[in-house]
């Protein structure tokens, strides 16, 4: 998306969500769970963000790096160490995730726009900031995309408000906010922008703005609809837009965004709500360089 915009750091105090879970290997944190779909990994951060059908998986970034395969370490080479552990952190979810949907042990490459090279029948996404990393995966029969960003639950600077929000945001989201939560919905609306993007992008195969998405957010129900601009909107298959959902918890802000598939599964409806916009094209590498 337009803009380039740095990324947030997380700083809250701890790593572990509240909620018990049971690490599911390989350094992930996750719970088995059953569902229409048989048993799946869920996530106690960002799993209720989705219904059954998407596997879900978190892990702190830490310093190690040393668990990335031979063709994944190739792509960091050249980063600083910050990079390589927040991509390690990364690929270590999704693996994690991968293993369970029936490829064990394969490298989770990149890409030309620098995104995940998901297998063909797999859609996913994946997020990281300073200190915790998400990663999502759902079967093409499930969903026919899904995007997720994870951000500080902190408020986002004033001189950033005007180039994520679009004039009607900054009237109906900020303006009518009590002064002190103003950044923190820009936050929200950067957020929810970013994983519209990462789940948009894949399908239209075009990037776009923080101004060429305006969302509208249910503050009851946490659930927020992206309306693209034509020239986004219109290169969409026939599926109707994006929906989102967004949840705050242990100082962190998550939001998701996915797309149903054409034929949704037996027995299966989609959350009318789930969601990233886009940091910028070289950041782009977001919904890639995650």
């Amino acid at each position: 998306m337009g803009g380039n915009l740095a990324a947030g750091n997380c700083e809250p105090a701890a790593v572990r969500p509240a909620t018990e879970v049971r690490p599911a290997g390989g350094g992930i944190d996750a719970r088995v769970v059953s569902g229409d779909h048989g048993q799946m990994l869920r996530d106690a951060w960002i799993g209720e963000l989705f219904d059954d059908g998407v596997w879900t998986a978190s892990c702190p970034v830490t310093e190690v790096e040393d668990d990335l395969l031979p063709e994944e370490r190739r792509l960091v080479s050249r980063a600083v160490a910050k990079r390589r552990r927040e991509f390690a952190a990364g690929r270590r979810c999704a693996r994690g995730l991968l293993a369970q949907l029936g490829h064990p042990g394969l490298p989770l490459l990149r890409n030309d726009d620098r995104s995940p090279h998901w297998p063909e029948e797999l859609v996913g996404s994946i997020s990281h900031c300073a200190r915790l990393c998400v990663a999502a995966v759902a079967r093409r029969s499930v969903l026919a995309a899904l995007g997720i960003d994870v951000e500080p639950d902190a408020a986002l600077e004033p001189r950033l408000w005007r180039r994520i929000c679009t004039p009607g945001e900054i009237e109906r989201l900020l303006g009518t906010a009590p002064p002190a939560e103003r950044g923190r919905i820009a936050r929200l609306v950067f957020s929810a922008k970013e994983a519209t993007y990462k789940a948009v992008h894949p399908l239209v195969g075009a990037t776009f703005g923080f101004q060429q998405v305006e969302l509208a957010i249910d503050w009851e129900t946490d659930r927020f609809t992206p309306r693209l601009d034509d020239t986004i909107s219109g290169r969409l298959p026939d599926r109707g837009l994006p929906a989102g959902r967004f949840t705050r918890r242990g100082g962190f802000l998550f939001t998701a965004a996915t797309l149903a598939a054409a034929a949704p599964a037996q027995g299966l409806t989609p959350r009318a709500g789930t969601t990233r916009s886009a940091r910028s094209s070289a950041r782009r590498s977001g919904s890639g360089r995650r």
